[in-house]
């Protein structure tokens, strides 16, 4: 029997490229019907690039992928208060790059990269272990045995609900998001700006597109927060003069329609801390484990590093008890960073060396 990996996303497809690269067979079960072809941006820190580029997907990311020269933060009016210079600085000094893509593009990457099975259609409603092994339960009625169970489903995982009983809770926050029209000809870097309550950021994808994220209160509408906050509601230039390409009103940015736009806030929600990521022969791996708000933009990246440690604990003797002892003490500081920075960010390249360099 293999190792069944449920969840068919960014976790899932890395936890199941690295089982592979470890020599352990796997298969993955994913609740969506298709692979994903939609989705707005994501960046993958130089953490994450260094165990997808070990994993030989260098080359392909690179071809999708935006290198930012640096990160800005910004108050609303437009103020700079602090440049952290990337591109070459961070690669010299974490040993890869830091990258900007759509989440669809890197989805790809990583699906054409496996070389096994991924079902799709295939929405896993429990699990019943026996002994030598686990049997998967599905919705409609399919059942599949594998030696272990790997949940990377995200923050309604099935595989969690099996290790502990917990209930998702509101943040108080909402992102509203949107893909826009990219100026070719301006210096690709990564914009936060800062306001009361909320912050907006903004970053090249590649494709001709800007990737564009919008953190609010949950409940407020994002045409007025937005347009209201700062001198931007008098002054819509100054907006354009910060965001570049994106010389629209600010009271209609998240509002236009078509194709590109997002306009719709999203709650964030997370859950309790889990007092354990495995059972027996079950363990939950990126958000289905440590759901995380996008303060740090270290998500998908904690998830990529989760499959690296997963996959090389299941060589050894403790298995699960080996991911959970490595991966723990890190994850809890990144949740604590982005818990206590909320709308901030490090200030200098040093500042991310622990985050960054691990």
């Amino acid at each position: 029997m293999d190792i069944a990996v449920v969840g068919g996303g960014i976790a899932g497809l890395t936890t199941a490229l690295a089982l592979t690269a470890q020599g352990l067979p796997c298969t993955v079960f994913e609740r969506s019907d298709s692979a994903g072809s939609e989705g707005f941006g994501i960046q993958l820190a130089p953490n994450a690039g260094r165990v997808l580029d070990r994993l030989g997907l260098g080359p392909a990311l690179d071809a999708v992928a935006v290198r930012p020269v640096a990160r800005e933060l910004r108050r609303w009016d437009g103020t700079l208060l602090a440049r952290t210079e990337l591109g070459e600085a961070a690669t010299r000094r974490y040993g890869a790059p830091y990258r900007l893509l759509r989440r669809a593009d890197l989805l790809r990457v990583l699906a054409a990269a496996f070389p096994g099975p991924v079902h799709h259609g295939r929405r896993c409603i429990g699990v019943e272990e026996f002994r030598g092994g686990v049997e998967l339960r599905f919705a409609g009625g399919g059942r599949y045995r594998a030696a272990a169970v790997i949940g990377a489903d995200g923050l309604h995982s099935a595989i969690r609900g099996c290790i502990a009983v917990d209930d998702e809770r509101p943040t108080g926050f909402a992102a509203v998001r949107a893909l826009v029209p990219a100026d070719p000809g301006e210096e690709p870097r990564i914009v936060v700006r800062l306001g009361p309550g909320g912050h907006l950021v903004t970053y090249p994808v590649g494709g001709g597109l800007r990737n564009v994220v919008g953190i609010l209160p949950t409940g407020a509408d994002p045409a007025t927060f937005f347009a209201a906050a700062g001198p931007l509601a008098a002054d819509p230039a100054s907006f354009s003069a910060f965001a570049g390409p994106l010389a629209v009103d600010p009271a209609s940015l998240f509002a236009f329609a078509g194709p590109l736009a997002g306009g719709v806030p999203a709650p964030l929600l997370d859950r309790p801390p889990l007092p354990k990521w495995h059972r027996g022969r079950l363990a939950v791996v990126g958000d289905a484990a440590h759901p995380m708000l996008p303060f740090l933009a270290q998500g998908a990246a904690q998830a990529i590093e989760d499959a690296a440690a997963i996959a090389a604990a299941l060589r050894t003797t403790r298995g699960f008890d080996a991911y959970e002892a490595q991966r723990r003490p890190r994850v809890e500081r990144v949740v604590a960073a982005v818990d206590a920075g909320r709308h901030g960010a490090p200030a200098t390249l040093p500042d991310h060396d622990w985050i960054y360099g691990c």
